[in-house]
């Protein structure tokens, strides 16, 4: 089940790679624009702006002055998405690596490194969203 959703959280950010590059091409202004609202709006809204910006007929700072009024909940929704895929697939690569060198592959070592895993994901990323 790790390995499967190992993969999906490749493509997630693939996906997020793939909107970034995409929203480069589209928008009317240079990316130092972008990234100074960015940085102004904490850096975690990356995918929304893209968005914004490809399908969305108002500008950018239309979108970041409602960004600023939405909940703290909201913020950390859209934090989490970016950080949990990242801090998954990188600690679970790190267990597969592991396995590529020949540790831990008997079953309950699967188990227990999937446990560590998942355990540190969630702490990694919760520290990454605050």
């Amino acid at each position: 089940m790790l390995s499967i959703t190992h993969r999906g959280m490749g493509m997630a950010m693939g996906g997020y790679l793939t909107m970034v590059g995409l929203a480069a091409i589209v928008m009317p202004n240079t990316i130092e624009h972008y990234m100074e609202h960015l940085e102004m709006a904490m850096g975690g809204y990356l995918t929304m702006v893209g968005l914004a910006a490809i399908v969305m007929p108002n500008t950018i700072e239309h979108y970041m002055e409602h960004l600023e009024n939405i909940g703290w909940f909201f913020h950390f929704f859209i934090k989490m998405s970016l950080a949990f895929p990242m801090c998954y697939h990188y600690i679970n690569g790190i267990r597969h690596l592991f396995w590529d060198m020949g540790q831990f592959l008997t079953v309950k070592n699967i188990y227990s490194t999937g446990y560590v895993m998942v355990t540190l994901t969630v702490i990694s990323s919760l520290l990454l969203c605050l």
